[in-house]
């Protein structure tokens, strides 16, 4: 009962989050899950990659929409990558609270990183981009390289959602 609701809520989120506009109504952020990759996976992990859209869209309706100095070929960020993957990572543990049979190989590996405290050097390592030219400070990078090699064996990244900005013609 516990996860049909938690389902329920990020369906509900993902309706009004799935068309989020700027406050001009001149961008609006889309959320795509690849339905290829999800393919035979629980509803729950949808869900998860739903909700990790959401986190991701959310971001980028409070940093990125409407400031007159965002570039026009804006780029996922590490801030905004980061709130998705910790967004994903607590809704597959929350969901894996209420049904201790679910199982899903990265989201499991996921929540474990973030059970470890490496959701930062994670994002960094795994899914750093060119347009991150600088690490934040912070980061325990030797300690991360240290226990993945213990925890992340043969490891895999999956991304099986997306959010776009798109400019509505005038």
């Amino acid at each position: 009962m516990k996860r049909n609701l938690v389902v329920l809520f990020v369906l509900v989120a993902l309706v009004g989050m799935a068309s989020a506009k700027s406050k001009a109504g001149k961008e609006s952020v889309n959320i795509t899950l690849d339905q290829k990759q999800l393919e035979g996976k629980p509803e729950a992990v949808m869900s998860a990659w739903m909700g990790y859209g959401m986190a991701r869209a959310n971001w980028i309706s409070e940093h990125v929409l409407g400031k007159s100095d965002r570039p026009k070929d804006y780029h996922r960020g590490f801030e905004e990558e980061l709130a998705g993957r910790e967004s994903l990572s607590k809704i597959w543990s929350d969901l894996k609270g209420s049904d201790a049979t679910l199982k899903d190989a990265y989201l499991d590996q996921l929540a474990a990183v973030e059970a470890a405290g490496f959701m930062s050097e994670y994002v960094w390592t795994y899914l750093g981009s060119p347009e991150w030219k600088e690490a934040p400070q912070g980061l325990r990078l030797a300690e991360f390289e240290k226990w993945k090699t213990s925890n992340l064996a043969d490891h895999k990244v999956e991304t099986c959602a997306d959010v776009t900005i798109e400019e509505k013609a005038k």
